[in-house]
């Protein structure tokens, strides 16, 4: 049997999805996910591993490797290439919080870690043991604990917090190369498809931190943080309307009003800079669903579209 011919083995897909496997075997690998060949793979991995340690105590090392993950994914030949299905990255970046938590490879006797996840198209709720109330969005997970003075939780996706105040347990999230501290608040953290995480306050205070800086928010302030900058500026009043099933844009590039609804409806919009340039303005109803945006974006903007299985396609007309 050829090298092209075997199957690859859970370990060579963990190190495709780490951003570890040679050119060779990143091109074999993106090939066959491509194909649909990883999904088994995909449904193992999460029932094996993610399912049977859930309720394991874990060690919690660091949330670094989510913040590069996307780009370790791709070769330096590739970076420029369209972004991979969204479902893949998704994957990943569950992936990412399994290692980053230890769940698939390091145990930790004294430290239980509680797992939450939401699927597609779904918002879920969900009260921690400290009795904060997290409300996810759709395609979101997170990861919470209680050790060494503070409640830590892992995020990835989009959640709102409405946090229990205790002043001598602060409860901190780690999103990508971004920090949140906060004694008792509510707002709101998003980082979907980006290198970019956004943080609003709608009430309370918070501390943002990305490792290079830091600034303090408070009620109706957001801040953009990256791996090089922080942002601080008036919090869009629609951040949070998600909650109510409703995306409301004011003139945003399509691109990145593309990347929540790929993130809603676990798709892949494939399109190009001249319509992912277009400043768009609209109310989006996300219970109507996908076909529903894009006829009026097809109406509004002349934009064809074509569906087939997880991918939508766009031209302009």
């Amino acid at each position: 049997m050829s090298k092209q011919d075997r199957k690859p083995t859970d370990e060579e897909w963990i190190d495709f999805f780490q951003g570890k496997s040679s050119e060779e075997a990143y091109i074999r690998l993106k090939s066959l996910m491509e194909q649909g060949e990883a999904d088994e793979v995909m449904e193992r991995l999460f029932e094996t591993q993610f399912s049977a340690d859930q309720e394991s105590a874990v060690k919690v090392d660091s949330a670094e490797s989510f913040a590069k993950l996307q780009e370790k994914m791709e070769p330096k030949h590739e970076r420029n290439a369209k972004r991979l299905p969204y479902k893949w990255i998704a994957f990943a970046a569950s992936l990412a919080l399994l290692l980053a938590l230890g769940i698939i490879f390091q145990l930790k006797e004294d430290a239980s870690v509680m797992q939450f996840s939401s699927g597609g198209m779904e918002i879920r709720k969900v009260t921690l043991p400290d009795g904060s109330e997290v409300t996810l969005n759709a395609n979101s997970n997170i990861s919470y604990t209680e050790e060494e003075g503070k409640r830590a939780v892992l995020l990835s996706g989009e959640a709102f917090f409405d946090v229990a105040r205790n002043e001598k347990v602060p409860f901190v999230i780690t999103v990508r190369h971004t920090e949140v501290t906060v004694l008792g608040t509510s707002f709101n953290v998003k980082a979907i498809n980006s290198e970019e995480t956004v943080v609003s306050v709608r009430s309370g205070k918070v501390q943002v931190d990305n490792g290079n800086h830091q600034m303090v928010l408070v009620q109706n302030e957001q801040a953009i943080s990256s791996a090089l900058a922080l942002h601080k500026s008036e919090a869009n009043e629609h951040n949070t309307s998600w909650m109510q099933k409703r995306l409301v844009y004011d003139s945003v590039p399509l691109e990145l009003i593309f990347m929540d609804i790929e993130s809603w409806y676990g798709i892949n919009i494939i399109s190009d800079t001249t319509i992912d340039t277009i400043p768009y303005t609209a109310s989006v109803n996300l219970d109507k669903g996908l076909d529903v945006f894009l006829q009026n974006l097809s109406i509004s903007e002349n934009i064809n579209f074509t569906i087939s299985r997880d991918n939508v396609s766009l031209s302009k007309k």
